[in-house]
């Protein structure tokens, strides 16, 4: 095998027909100011090529499931192997976030599974976990569960008015009357009095469906809600969703609430 990458007559964007070999099996820099065309060498010409001549070698149902590439505008490129190219931008943060999407060999290694898979589980859909059909029901994919630490939402020694709920959304604000004005509730009394029923009421909700009036500071329009336990409402709101987008003091006390582990359903492969 050839040791060196030869381009000959490289034009692509501000390349002036410009001829470079590159050994192979070496770190090699392209180095030079703004403008001299570095990217257009390196990314323009040598990778786009080596996409372009790596799809060649599929069947004409996958090319046409896998983005185009034109032609760089070259002379001749002898001896290219295959590129990879490793994206300049920082990685987001989001729990979804693999190998795998960053480097957008996922959609491709689901087209390759459910067409020559066997035994097959069906369509690429299946085989992705963010979507319904792939995605393991109980933990939606990430593969791993929050479990509240129950113990930690509530100061058993105060009484609701006087902020028992230890979690900042649900003491402040509208939320709070959610819980005081629970007909079920006595927003007066502490916790470590409360009945077991007062308690399965406050953390899981009402056996039957409670309206809780609730005023607005600004209309004083009064709202009817339908009441939701602590628990419940906590997992819906904060524990279902990416809580990525929120504020870092919130998504710290969120954590502070919840224990981190794999899922006991795919044990974290799905």
């Amino acid at each position: 095998m050839n040791d060196n990458i030869e381009i000959r007559g490289a034009s692509e964007n501000n390349l002036k027909h410009i001829d470079v070999t590159i050994p192979k099996g070496k770190l090699v820099v392209f180095a030079g100011v703004s403008g001299s065309g570095k990217s257009s060498l390196a990314f323009d010409t040598v990778a786009v090529e080596s996409e372009r001549e790596w799809q060649q070698s599929y069947p004409l149902f996958l090319r046409n499931k896998m983005p185009h590439y034109d032609r760089p505008k070259v002379d001749e490129i002898r001896n290219l192997t295959p590129a990879i190219v490793v994206d300049q931008r920082a990685i987001g943060a989001n729990t979804r976030s693999t190998v795998g999407t960053a480097v957008d060999v996922a959609p491709l290694l689901r087209l390759l599974f459910s067409r020559v898979g066997e035994p097959s589980a069906g369509g690429s859909m299946a085989y992705s976990f963010n979507h319904p059909a792939g995605m393991c029901p109980d933990c939606t994919g990430v593969g791993e569960r929050l479990e509240l630490i129950e113990e930690s939402m509530f100061d058993p020694d105060k009484t609701l008015a006087e902020g028992a709920i230890l979690f900042s959304q649900f003491s402040a604000g509208w939320q709070t009357h959610l819980y005081q004005n629970n007909p079920l509730l006595d927003p007066d009394k502490k916790l470590r009095d409360f009945t077991s029923e007062e308690w399965d009421t406050l953390k899981y909700g009402s056996k039957e469906p409670v309206k809780v009036g609730i005023k607005s500071n600004n209309t004083g329009r009064v709202d009817m809600v339908e009441y939701e336990g602590v628990f419940p409402r906590f997992e819906r709101v904060y524990m279902k969703r990416d809580i990525t987008k929120l504020k870092k003091g919130l998504q710290d006390e969120i954590m502070s609430h919840v224990r981190r582990g794999a899922c006991r359903t795919c044990g974290g492969r799905d």
